[in-house]
């Protein structure tokens, strides 16, 4: 159901859902798809996937006993954010979900040195490669003090080398 998000009902991919799934769809106002049941009862597919959203909502509350408004949301790039609002939750950002896999490996371990990490998503529709490069909050936070003190020093380097130069042309004044 997810791949339909968005597609008008004339898409091939509708067509080919229609064929496999065996269900009944109509074309909205919007003309996207709306799935409809045995009853007639219609339903968008971003109401369906808003239902997805509300259930997690609702085992959170459950499972943590707070209530969730806001949320980062990692996403593969098909769900849309007004299925996240139908849901009832406020989006703070969506990132993309290899970035989210990346984050979550990078912030459970330690690297002393950076490294390259290639994630791969193989789901049952398509394959996907994010690649992470990982770097050690200290170590990046050493090599920026060493950036600073380089810096620093060629400033200082250049001040005595102007200073010097200064005194040395007071020195030659011609009488």
């Amino acid at each position: 159901m997810k791949n339909l998000l968005g597609f008008p009902s004339d898409a091939p991919v509708v067509k080919y859902y229609t064929q496999i799934a065996g269900t009944d769809i109509a074309e909205s106002a919007r003309r996207t798809i709306d799935l409809v049941q045995a009853k007639g009862t219609k339903w968008a597919v971003e109401e369906l996937v808003a239902m997805k959203f509300a259930c997690i909502k609702h085992l959170t509350k459950l499972v943590a006993n707070e209530r969730v408004t806001d949320v980062v949301v990692a996403l593969p790039l098909y769900y849309f954010q007004f299925a996240i609002e139908i849901s009832g939750l406020r989006i703070l950002a969506i990132i993309n979900d290899g970035t989210a896999v990346a984050m979550n490996f990078a912030m459970t371990r330690t690297f002393p040195t950076p490294e390259y990490h290639v994630i791969y998503n193989t789901g049952s529709s398509r394959i996907k490669a994010t690649v992470a490069l990982v770097v050690h909050k200290e170590l990046n936070a050493e090599r920026e003090i060493a950036e600073e003190q380089k810096c620093a020093e060629s400033v200082a380097l250049e001040e005595a080398a102007k200073v010097k130069a200064e005194a040395a042309a007071k020195s030659v004044t011609p009488t």
